[in-house]
């Protein structure tokens, strides 16, 4: 846009179609015909400067705009890699968990957490809190610290999901909450507990036969009420089993019909290869959507239920040796009067 403008008023004899070109090709703002009249011209000139002030103004108020606009992306960018800093430094990378996450803005309110407990459990917790963006995200920091660390002490998936609803309660509003699923996979056991709070079904596939079960949700979202009565979901797993979590946004991705997703695409995608199950999926969400803008944020994890090889398992650490050489030593005894005396 250019920086300064300069209106232009014409004083003619008459107006044929030629001048009428040429005058606007050169950006003639005002045509006044003679004789002229003093008062006319000089409202003319009064508009006029009125329009350059204008004009001015708005382009004071343009620059201040795009200074703003720039700070702000700029403190999003920064704000967005301490976030995500601060939630992968603790994340558990291991085979056994695979998982897409497709934010609609800047800041994800959809959130992964992985670990596992001394006696090699392996813990998941997938959740979407209300809202998008930087608003829906802000919990995630002590939500993660909460999971972290209550994992690597060894408490209770249960005990974690309480102390997590009992710190939204305190930090959030009435109208933020966190829909989330929280997983234990028990090895010695081979079992699979499940504490399902307010996310879509779920899907618990085996890869021999594609059947499945649906598994959905038994008690409300987090931070709504003060103290919570948990319902836990077991199942016996092997490693032919394949847990499939995600959040609302892949059920209602629309197309350009506006028609959802929904649960039947789900299902075929997951159960038609349980293998290449969150590929399938992806592949599936892509082709329906066609390439359309997001709605809401998208996120799905597959969790590989191999209790056998346990890929998630510590490794015990390696044992250096090295010789050690003698080395010199000195003793010294000191004994005072009293010591003598009793000799």
């Amino acid at each position: 846009m250019v920086e300064s403008y300069l209106p232009v008023i014409v004083i003619a004899e008459k107006l044929d179609d030629d001048s009428l070109m040429d005058y606007e090709k050169a950006g003639i703002d005002r045509f006044i015909f003679r004789p002229v009249n003093p008062n006319w011209l000089r409202l003319c000139v009064k508009s006029a400067i009125r329009l350059r002030q204008l004009y001015r103004h708005e382009i004071n108020h343009r620059k201040q705009l795009l200074a703003y606009r720039q700070q702000v992306d700029w403190e999003q960018e920064v704000a967005a890699k301490i976030y995500n800093n601060v939630l992968q430094s603790n994340y558990l990378n291991t085979e056994a968990v695979k998982s897409v996450m497709s934010p609609m803005a800047l800041f994800n309110g959809d959130l992964l957490l992985v670990d596992r407990t001394p006696d090699n459990q392996l813990y998941l917790l997938l959740g979407d809190f209300t809202g998008h963006g930087l608003s829906a995200s802000v919990a995630a920091t002590p939500v993660a610290d909460i999971f972290y660390g209550m994992t690597r002490k060894g408490f209770a998936v249960v005990d974690i999901v309480q102390e997590i609803n009992a710190k939204l309660y305190k930090m959030l509003p009435t109208n933020r909450f966190l829909a989330a699923t929280a997983v234990a996979l028990n090895p010695d056991s081979k079992s699979l507990s499940l504490i399902t709070c307010g996310l879509p079904e779920h899907f618990l596939v085996n890869d021999l036969d594609g059947s499945y079960i649906l598994i959905q949700s038994k008690n409300i979202p987090l931070g709504i009420q003060k103290n919570l009565k948990l319902e836990e979901q077991y199942f016996s797993v092997n490693r032919h089993h394949h847990l499939h979590l995600m959040t609302d946004g892949v059920f209602e991705a629309e197309n350009a019909e506006g028609e959802a997703f929904g649960i039947g695409r789900i299902i075929d995608a997951v159960c038609e290869h349980p293998n290449k199950g969150i590929d399938m999926l992806k592949r599936s969400l892509a082709e329906h959507t066609h390439g359309l803008g997001q709605q809401d944020d998208i996120s799905f994890v597959e969790l590989i239920c191999d209790v056998d090889s346990m890929p998630w398992q510590a490794k015990s650490a390696e044992q250096v040796t090295r010789r050690i050489q003698a080395l010199r030593w000195k003793t010294a005894m000191e004994f005072d009067v009293d010591a003598l005396r009793m000799l």
